[in-house]
């Protein structure tokens, strides 16, 4: 990994990524069908970014924000019993099998935890001057979370700043990347498809 930064046209190739990581697969195929598929991953990853790695690199270092702690993922698959071959229509000519063969149902639904994050602010010229625009983390905690939408803004908070929370601005060797967490996730869909080959005569 590279890092780069404005600070004395500063290039060099000396920090480095960590991600570790355990998967556990389950895979099934069911008679008349049915397969089934779920995976989990539980991860860890760290890296730098550029942002003042010249100068003090464990302020470049934290939780990389491309990467879920948890993850997991199911998939099924039906083949429905239709067409040449199947329990119905399988006497099927090749006109009424493209019809009613070949056709499949599936459904994923995946679930993952938060993407780490690191709160900044606008306008920090007149705090400090190094272009990290980073708070220092204070002592006490704050909820996060999707709050009420706002019908004025049109806005749906994910968290309140608190005076406790914090503290001075501006001092580089305080303001190290922390990991805040996002909302964790949740996702489904539903397909269906042919699988019936369409071949030109």
């Amino acid at each position: 990994m590279c890092c780069s930064t404005d600070q004395g046209n500063y290039l060099g190739s000396d920090c480095s990524s960590n991600y570790n990581a355990l998967q556990v697969k389950v895979e099934k195929r069911f008679s008349h069908g049915l397969q089934f598929l779920s995976h989990y991953t539980f991860a860890h990853a760290y890296k730098y970014d550029n942002n003042y790695y010249a100068t003090s690199p464990g302020i470049a270092y934290g939780p990389d924000d491309q990467v879920r702690n948890q993850v997991w993922v199911n998939n099924v698959v039906y083949a429905l019993p239709f067409g040449r071959g199947q329990p119905f229509g399988g006497g099927a000519g090749r006109a009424e099998n493209l019809v009613i063969g070949g056709w499949q149902i599936s459904g994923t639904t995946t679930c993952g935890s938060g993407l780490p994050w690191t709160p900044s602010f606008n306008e920090c010229g007149t705090e400090e001057d190094v272009s990290i625009c980073r708070p220092n983390k204070g002592t006490g905690s704050f909820h996060t979370g999707a709050g009420s939408f706002n019908p004025v803004t049109h806005v749906v908070p994910f968290f309140t700043p608190v005076p406790d929370i914090v503290t001075s601005i501006g001092v580089p060797s305080a303001t190290q990347e922390w990991g805040t967490w996002g909302t964790s996730v949740s996702s489904a869909t539903a397909d269906r498809g042919s699988s019936t080959p369409m071949r030109r005569s």
